[in-house]
């Protein structure tokens, strides 16, 4: 399906020059099955600056959820006592962080970019398009005005942000609204209430005329001739070809194209906005329809786990396969319901009963427990470390102790003496309290 956004902006011209002859150009007036379309596009036109933003809003939303999933999994694998559960824990949270690192490298180098442009492109073409049809509602020749209604009889000027009941503000209003497609326009042309396209002069009022950037030697006039092969409307802001003073049906969307060598402001609007409608954070999200895991989870696992990876990367692929076989994706999928359904302690962060980790949001909050968990497995390693070193200085000590005994004891015994004295016992003849016998080490 096309998207119609894209299309919006070289479908422009169409709205003044896909229906009049070489007259309607000088002087006639257009009918309101023209016109009112100029309406749909400019409201259509304004939603562009929200668009983007949303779209910006969008992308780094997603990417503090995976920063969030991240951390998340960081804590879990330090507080479980499920050894392959922390294994899988420490993949994906270099997994999601190298998402979450794509993500916003793509709002900097892609998103915000073409998010400024898209917005300052539609704004200006907002303003060509809203200030010619402000020219076109005031224009006038005698009492003939530039825009006629169903009945044929010139309209009022634009009051109360409507044109003869027809929504049009003539500004520029911004709106918060979540991102929207075009419903007006489409590939060839409107969706609803079409333009005629067809050849020939349909669309304008001989009977009407008015006067419309034509300068003459009287001034601005109804009367001047048009080129013969190329109709330019509005200020010279639409080309359209002729053929026989009429148009020749051109398609619109063959007017003004992106591809052309000096592209207008309405195409270069159009190729912003495609831009900005072609973001998309699929690239960064678990989802995939390949059941293996992919390229950024083999290289998760390399890092984390592979002390020397093969130039293949065959061990990453087969440490990643064990850790979350086919289907891969439904497998973190489970993981992280389990890994955020593990419980926080009552205290921590000041927490008033034990909490679930899905429950705790906020990359500060996060960061915050992850280095409060360090913190506590670093004591617990020192504290570990001291004990081990208390008990291994209370073992040596007695050791000494009954080595010591057994050399006093042997002192007569050559043999044992001897043996003794290898391992570092010796005996100091002057002591007469039965211990003549100790060792080196002390």
């Amino acid at each position: 399906m096309t998207n119609p956004i894209p299309h919006l902006f070289l479908l422009l011209p169409l709205t003044l020059i896909g229906t009049q002859n070489s007259e309607s150009g000088a002087g006639n007036a257009l009918n309101k099955a023209v016109w009112d379309k100029f309406c749909d596009i400019s409201e259509d036109i304004r939603k562009a600056a929200s668009n983007t933003a949303d779209k910006l809003s969008s992308i780094n939303a997603f990417r503090e959820r995976l920063e969030e999933t991240a951390l998340r999994s960081q804590i879990y694998g330090q507080q479980t006592e499920n050894f392959q559960d922390r294994e899988k824990a420490a993949t994906l949270a270099t997994y999601f962080a190298a998402l979450a690192d794509a993500a916003a490298k793509q709002s900097l180098t892609a998103a915000a970019p073409s998010a400024v442009k898209a917005a300052a492109y539609t704004t200006y073409a907002k303003g060509k398009l809203d200030e010619l049809f402000s020219l076109m509602s005031q224009t006038k020749g005698t009492s003939h005005g530039r825009l006629l209604g169903g009945d044929d009889a010139t309209l009022r000027k634009p009051a109360d942000a409507t044109i003869n009941s027809k929504q049009y503000s003539l500004k520029l209003k911004h709106t918060t609204k979540a991102y929207s497609k075009s419903c007006t326009l489409a590939t060839e042309g409107f969706t609803v209430g079409p333009v005629p396209t067809t050849k020939g002069n349909s669309g304008a009022s001989r009977s009407k005329s008015c006067m419309l950037l034509a300068l003459t030697s009287s001034g601005l006039g109804p009367t001047v001739a048009m080129p013969p092969t190329t109709h330019r409307h509005g200020g010279d802001n639409f080309p359209r070809p002729t053929a026989a003073g009429n148009s020749t049906g051109e398609k619109p969307n063959t007017v003004n194209s992106q591809h052309s060598s000096s592209p207008s402001i309405c195409s270069a609007a159009h190729v912003t906005l495609q831009a900005v409608d072609n973001l998309s954070n699929q690239a960064y999200s678990n989802e995939s329809k390949n059941d293996d895991p992919n390229p950024a989870l083999v290289q998760a696992a390399t890092l984390v786990m592979i002390k020397k990876e093969t130039k293949e990367g065959k061990e990453g692929t087969i440490k990643a396969k064990s850790m979350f076989p086919k289907p891969a994706h439904e497998d973190i999928s489970k993981f992280i319901i389990k890994m955020e359904a593990h419980k926080i302690a009552k205290g921590e962060l000041g927490l008033q009963t034990p909490t679930p980790l899905s429950q705790i949001g906020g990359i500060q909050k996060l960061t915050a427990l992850l280095v409060r968990s360090s913190l506590a497995l670093s004591k617990q390693k020192q504290d570990l470390i001291a004990e081990l070193k208390n008990r291994d200085a209370e073992k040596s000590a007695k050791i000494e102790e009954e080595k010591e005994k057994e050399c006093n004891e042997a002192e007569n015994d050559k043999e044992k003496s001897n043996k003794l004295k290898t391992q570092g016992y010796v005996y100091d003849q002057n002591r007469d309290d039965g211990k003549k016998c100790k060792s080196k080490r002390k």
